[in-house]
């Protein structure tokens, strides 16, 4: 489970990375702690665009607003 601050954070941090790779992504989210980072791209709202098999050649990109649901 991710904290909704902490979702945030995460969303800013791709918002600032513009187009990214999906290796960049990861590695940005392994280094504050996150192991799935698939799961929280869709969560955010991001879907993978893939070139092939390599990492370093699929590519982020926002599809849809977060809806956060609370009790």
């Amino acid at each position: 489970m991710v904290s909704e601050k902490k979702l945030d954070d995460i969303d800013r941090r791709l918002s600032q990375l513009g187009e990214a790779s999906l290796s960049k992504v990861t590695e940005l989210m392994q280094d504050i702690g996150i192991g799935a980072p698939n799961q929280v791209l869709e969560a955010l709202g991001y879907e993978v665009k893939w070139y092939g098999l390599d990492q370093g050649r699929a590519i982020i990109s926002k599809s849809k607003t977060r809806s956060t649901t609370k009790p």
